[in-house]
């Protein structure tokens, strides 16, 4: 089972979980926030999951909304380009299906 921080945003029971505040900055592209969560000890590799996908990362928004520089600095702060959603999806096919190519 999981549970809902409510939004549409939830997480696993013993997951690590992303706060519904960090994934909207991803999805903003505020690189500031995202990096400010990673400097008190959050995760750059943790995962949340949504109504519809599990296993999401914050380098996988980041690339699915074509924020270039807030994917180089997950990147640059441990962010594992290859792992996959629960749907198989990693950051680089997100990014090449919404049009982002350039990530």
């Amino acid at each position: 089972a999981s549970t809902s921080t409510g939004e549409g945003v939830e997480t696993a029971p013993g997951s690590e979980a992303v706060p519904k505040e960090v994934v909207d900055a991803a999805e903003r592209g505020d690189e500031v926030a995202v990096l400010a969560w990673v400097e008190i000890g959050g995760r750059v590799n943790a995962r949340y999951e949504t109504a519809v996908t599990r296993d999401l990362t914050l380098l996988m928004v980041a690339a699915n909304s074509g924020h270039k520089r807030l994917a180089k600095m997950l990147l640059r702060n441990g962010a594992e380009a290859n792992l996959g959603s629960s749907e198989g999806w990693t950051a680089l096919m997100s990014a090449a299906f919404t049009g982002h190519e350039q990530l």
